[in-house]
């Protein structure tokens, strides 16, 4: 399993959900690709955080960690009215987010 996930966390939510567990991590894509579009391209610092909270959380609650942890920084970031490190964080998260994507797709298949 790839260290990009929290398998016991994973182990849960699949037992709990069952075959709606399948459906949870085709939202979870589709939901985190549109974000990552709203981060890229968002207007402002507010719009920033937004996206980037919704995602932290997303990732957080399937056990993506290492995902989560780029987002809450882009958060705290766009909270502060940061610009250094952006552009390294929306790099990192685009890695982050394949890497999670790529492991729930594994999971998913065992």
């Amino acid at each position: 399993m790839s260290d990009a996930l929290d398998e016991a966390l994973l182990d849960e939510l699949r037992e709990v959900m069952g075959t709606a567990f399948d459906t949870l991590i085709d939202t979870f894509v589709a939901d985190g690709e549109r974000r990552i579009v709203e981060i890229v391209h968002a207007p402002g610092d507010e719009a920033l955080r937004r996206s980037a909270h919704g995602l932290k959380g997303a990732s957080a609650n399937l056990g993506a960690v290492r995902l989560s942890t780029v987002c809450a920084s882009l958060e705290a970031l766009a909270r502060n009215g940061e610009r250094d490190g952006r552009a390294a964080l929306i790099a990192r998260l685009h890695d982050e987010f394949a890497a999670a994507r790529e492991a729930l797709r594994l999971y998913a298949t065992r």
